[in-house]
């Protein structure tokens, strides 16, 4: 239904499940980006993931023979990094992979776990908790304004039900009767506003698997989308090789 398609100059693509699945390149993924880049078009990496930093996720689109310039890769880290930096708050509480608490340490903020005291607590993705743990970060919520990282209840993976940030979001929104000051990642608008700087609205179009993140996503910046197939199968994207 896209009849401009050959036309698009920038093409925005969702990572886990859409090009990777499992550390894996997706079926077509890597044809599909080299097709583009070889008919000169802009393309870009919009994820959720604040599992990894930028570079990891960069280091694992190369080791598949994914080309996307690491200037090209937009998480979640990185948009909330500029917010951070933006509202002068510095010493703040990570809760997430040691990889995204080394990211924020690298970028200069004070990431210290043996305070009482912070800016704001920062819920990403994390997989290495205990109860007391969880406990410890609801104490921390009731008397800390903290923001969200992304809201996807459920982390990508073949076949594991593995809970993502958004779960956490919701327990510890239940449990401290409050609510974030922010939520980051997609469906935001915030996660592309600096494309729009260099684009067209009708020269961008976003490829992911989300109803919920993705597509709508695109639905509120008004672009085109194309979902990919459940459970990470994009074998239909072979088709869009043939419109260049």
């Amino acid at each position: 239904t896209i009849k401009n398609l050959k036309n698009k100059k920038c093409f925005l693509f969702d990572l886990d499940n859409t090009l990777i699945l499992n550390k894996k390149a997706t079926k077509y993924s890597t044809d599909l980006i080299t097709k583009l880049e070889n008919n000169n078009k802009d393309i870009y990496i919009i994820t959720n993931n604040n599992r990894y930093t930028p570079r990891e996720i960069y280091k694992n689109l190369k080791e598949n023979c994914i080309n996307i310039g690491f200037e090209n890769i937009i998480t979640t880290l990185i948009v909330i990094k500029d917010y951070l930096l933006n509202n002068n708050l510095n010493n703040i509480f990570v809760w997430g992979t040691k990889s995204a608490k080394n990211y924020f340490i690298n970028n200069n903020f004070v990431v210290n776990e043996n305070k009482d005291k912070y800016d704001l607590i920062i819920i990403l993705y994390r997989n290495d908790f205990d109860y007391q743990e969880l406990t410890n970060l609801c104490n921390l919520v009731k008397i800390t304004p903290y923001i969200i990282g992304n809201i996807d209840a459920t982390y990508p993976d073949k076949q594991d039900a593995l809970p993502d940030t958004g779960s956490i979001w919701k327990l510890v929104e239940y449990v401290c009767d409050k609510k974030p000051i922010k939520l980051f990642g997609k469906p935001e608008p915030i996660m592309i506003n600096n494309i729009f700087k260099k684009y067209k609205k009708n020269d961008i179009i976003f490829i992911g698997d989300s109803e919920k993140t993705d597509k709508q996503l695109a639905k509120k910046c008004e672009i085109d989308f194309i979902r990919v197939h459940e459970e990470g199968d994009i074998s239909h994207m072979g088709v869009l090789c043939d419109y260049f």
